[in-house]
């Protein structure tokens, strides 16, 4: 949904091709892979294991990005780069997968969310500081 909004109201016309052409390479490698194991792997345990260990190292990834956001976060001592409501999002499905992966008990789907949920409350550490100097920032250029 993200990527859709992004898309349509992107004033770049490179970058919208850059992100469409990223989509395409991304659906054409999950149904090549997809495609591979099942007709690779005859056993439908194996074919799940394979898939959900691709799919938790994909989980991974996706959280690097913050990661970059959060390092600066870190570095700067202020969340001002970060928004609150993707933030708050991220931490929040973080959670429920968190308690999903207990459901049987899944340790390296646990362990990924598991690092979001800590990046989401470094993020929580920091937002009220931040907000406060903001404030002040604001005070004193009036």
């Amino acid at each position: 949904m993200y990527l859709l909004v992004y898309i349509r109201y992107c004033d770049q016309a490179r970058q919208r091709r850059l992100i469409i052409a990223v989509l395409i390479v991304k659906v054409v490698l999950v149904v090549a892979f997809t495609t591979l194991i099942f007709t690779l792997v005859d056993s439908r345990g194996v074919q799940r294991s394979v898939i959900g260990d691709v799919c938790c190292v994909y989980n991974i990834i996706m959280y690097i990005a913050p990661i970059f956001v959060v390092m600066r976060i870190v570095k700067n001592k202020s969340v001002e780069h970060m928004s609150f409501l993707v933030a708050f999002a991220m931490f929040a499905y973080a959670i429920v997968w968190s308690v999903i992966s207990f459901l049987p008990l899944d340790p390296i789907m646990f362990i990924s969310f598991e690092i979001c949920t800590l990046l989401g409350l470094v993020y929580a550490e920091y937002y009220p500081w931040t907000q406060m100097i903001i404030a002040a920032r604001q005070r004193v250029s009036v």
